[in-house]
């Protein structure tokens, strides 16, 4: 293998006539491969007039030595560059902070969804009041702006019902707007109006009683939205990388994990995919 003949170029001997020594065993072995490489002599003259077989050997194992030394570092830069790809640079609290100032200006919510740096920004937030390590003067900011402590992108069932005559008058509002009840879950002008009707989709029409299936139908729901998220793959791969630090995913996020690991394992993961995984540490 390349560290036994890069051990024997290394075990060669002391050239002579101003060679490079490599003696047996020395730290500096690896160095003056190396340098010797990089100065464009892969063996010294002395080593292959003295001992042919043996400088054979050296060059040999020194030119894999340096192969593998490059293609290490090729490899740690190609990850550094995926990561910095997909991870966001540091961004001041107080950045954050006005960006949301001026996306409630825009939007008339301090909301912002997912799928964006801002929306993840909100949700660490909330995760960082759960857990006590947001500042009280960070909380009141935000308490300012009309910041919602739970997503409403996400409802709770108490959440379905608390709120349901004031959606319904916003379905049909937007029914009337714009001809349908296609509400997107990440609708930026009301977030909440948008993950109610998710909500309620995942119920379904057996999950509301009579009078409120009606009632909703009325206000143009529709129980099949016509919008993609994109594949599957993707919205488990967001949802792996969106998750808090700390937080473990559930069990069928782990199933569609354990079965990425082993595709990939088998070679049937495609090149994209796997960088993708690898990003988060997934693989």
């Amino acid at each position: 293998g390349a560290g036994a003949a890069a051990g024997a170029g290394a075990r060669a001997g002391a050239t002579a006539g101003g060679g490079v020594s490599v003696a047996a065993g020395s730290p500096a072995s690896a160095a003056s491969v190396r340098a010797r490489l990089a100065g464009g002599a892969l063996v010294d003259s002395s080593i292959m007039r003295r001992r042919p077989l043996w400088g054979l050997w050296w060059a040999v194992g020194a030119a894999a030595a340096f192969q593998l030394t490059q293609s290490q570092s090729r490899q740690k830069a190609s990850r550094a560059a995926r990561r910095a790809s997909v991870e966001p640079s540091a961004v001041s609290w107080e950045t954050r902070y006005s960006q949301l100032k001026s996306y409630r200006e825009e939007f008339g919510n301090a909301d912002a969804v997912l799928g964006t740096e801002l929306g993840r920004w909100c949700k660490t937030q909330r995760r960082r009041r759960a857990e006590n390590t947001l500042s009280a003067a960070h909380v009141a900011a935000l308490d300012a702006l009309g910041f919602s402590w739970r997503s409403p992108s996400d409802p709770t069932e108490e959440d379905l019902f608390e709120a349901w005559d004031l959606r319904l008058k916003e379905l049909a509002a937007y029914r009337d707007a714009n001809g349908n009840g296609q509400v997107p879950k990440k609708w930026r002008e009301n977030p909440a109006l948008g993950g109610w009707v998710a909500a309620a989709r995942r119920r379904g029409p057996d999950g509301l009683d009579g009078a409120r299936r009606r009632a909703i139908e009325a206000a143009g729901f529709e129980w099949i939205s016509s919008r993609t998220c994109g594949s599957t793959f993707m919205k488990n791969f967001r949802r792996l990388r969106d998750m808090p630090a700390g937080e473990a995913p559930d069990a069928e996020l782990v199933q569609w994990r354990d079965a990425q690991a082993k595709l990939a394992a088998k070679g049937g993961l495609s090149p994209e995919r796997t960088d993708y995984l690898r990003s988060i540490g997934a693989l």
